[in-house]
């Protein structure tokens, strides 16, 4: 289940896409109220951490939690106010987007596409999958692939 190791492969450029977009998506987060700046700053740091590891199936958000210094409630809760999110969702909608572009390409197995999003089972990514698009892969695939034709 390994990912294509070319750096221009399409899964590669996919993955680079979203994570430049992520990370110019932070750069754009102003301090939140309610969010102590000491506070806003770390969960940008670990958000940058989360990001670089985006598509990595160890990520773990317990591991990126402990490294911030506050407990799990008092992040996700400031983490919540920073992306209208949880860090979890953050996760799964990320990895959710780099999906959408990356069953644009007809050539890529829809297995490749899953373990190399960072799923360990392919039934987990339907299932994600399935909570995002309301469909299956394939179906999505079908549906997104004729949007390019149109």
């Amino acid at each position: 289940h390994a990912v294509p190791s070319t750096p221009d492969s399409p899964i590669r450029l996919e993955q680079g896409y979203i994570k430049t977009e992520l990370r110019n998506d932070l750069a754009d987060r102003l301090p939140v109220t309610g969010v102590p700046p000491n506070v806003h700053h770390r969960i940008c740091v670990v958000t940058r951490r989360i990001i670089e590891r985006l598509f990595d199936p160890s990520l773990s958000v317990n591991d990126v939690v402990r490294r911030c210094g506050v407990t799990s409630h008092t992040f996700t809760t400031h983490f919540r106010h920073v992306h209208d999110r949880t860090p979890g969702r953050y996760i799964w909608h990320g990895r959710m987007r780099a999906a959408r572009r990356c069953l644009q390409h007809q050539e890529l197995a829809i297995t490749t596409v899953a373990f190399s999003l960072g799923y360990t089972r392919y039934r987990t990514f339907a299932r994600a999958v399935k909570r995002y698009a309301e469909c299956s892969p394939s179906d999505w695939r079908e549906e997104l692939l004729g949007e390019n034709v149109q």
